[in-house]
């Protein structure tokens, strides 16, 4: 029994690790487009840095294949905005290294 408590213990200590990372490269990314700001915040942005997936839609920055558990993420307590069908053949286009389980994660949040 104490393996298990340790194991789980771990993979609590794993997931916080995973989330604060996604949370630091998601604000890195928010400073950065607060720096070159010269867009229509309206206009959906997608791009892929370091092997993961971003995209802005209504002013707000998504991680879209983060390590943590929950993957999609938006900054600070945003709620992470629904996307279009054609958004997310558009983000396919430009984030090459999404996998089959991010793809699902992302029909997820597809606008009904």
């Amino acid at each position: 029994m104490p393996a298990l408590s340790f194991f789980l213990i771990s993979c609590d200590y794993y997931y916080s690790a995973m989330e604060y990372k996604d949370n630091d490269l998601l604000g890195k990314i928010y400073t950065w487009d607060r720096n070159i700001n010269t867009h229509d915040n309206k206009t959906p942005i997608a791009l892929e840095y370091d092997g993961f997936c971003f995209l802005k839609k209504n002013d707000t920055w998504v991680l879209l294949n983060g390590k943590s558990k929950n993957m999609i993420i938006a900054l600070y307590e945003d709620k992470v905005p629904c996307i279009t069908y054609s958004e997310k053949k558009w983000i396919e286009k430009i984030c090459p290294s999404l996998n089959q389980e991010n793809i699902q994660k992302i029909e997820s949040i597809i606008c009904k």
